[in-house]
C-alpha cells in the first residue's frame, strides 16, 4: 500500500506528464514558454510601466531568450513546469500582499 506522499508525488507526475504530452510540438511548448516569462516578469519583476518601445525591446528581448529556454525543454529539463510553479508562487505572493495591505490600509 503505497504511502499518502507517493501518491501525491505520483499525481504531481502524472499532471506534468500530462503537460509534456499536450506540448507535443516545439512551437506550441515556445509559445507557452514565452507566455509564463512574459507572466513572471510582470507578476515579479517590473517595477513601473514603461514607455511603449521600452516595453516592445524588453519583451522582444524576452521573447528571443526563450529560443534556448524551448532548446532545453526538448532536450527533457522540465521548463515549462519551472515556469508554472514560478508563475504560481508569483500569483500567491501578489495576492497576499495585496491582502496585507488592504488590512494594513484599513
Amino acid at each position: 500500500m503505497p504511502s499518502q506522499r507517493q501518491v501525491k508525488e505520483r499525481q504531481v507526475k502524472d499532471m506534468f506528464d500530462v503537460l509534456r504530452t499536450v506540448l507535443d510540438t516545439p512551437e506550441k511548448a515556445y509559445f507557452l514558454i514565452v507566455v509564463f516569462c512574459f507572466f513572471m516578469y510582470k507578476l515579479g519583476f517590473q517595477e513601473r510601466k514603461l514607455p511603449l518601445l521600452k516595453a516592445a525591446v524588453v519583451y522582444a528581448a524576452m521573447a528571443v531568450g526563450c529560443i534556448p529556454l524551448t532548446t532545453l525543454w526538448m532536450l527533457g529539463m522540465p521548463i515549462v513546469e519551472v515556469l508554472v510553479l514560478g508563475t504560481v508562487i508569483l500569483l500567491v505572493v501578489r495576492f497576499s500582499r495585496r491582502r496585507t495591505g488592504k488590512e494594513n490600509g484599513a
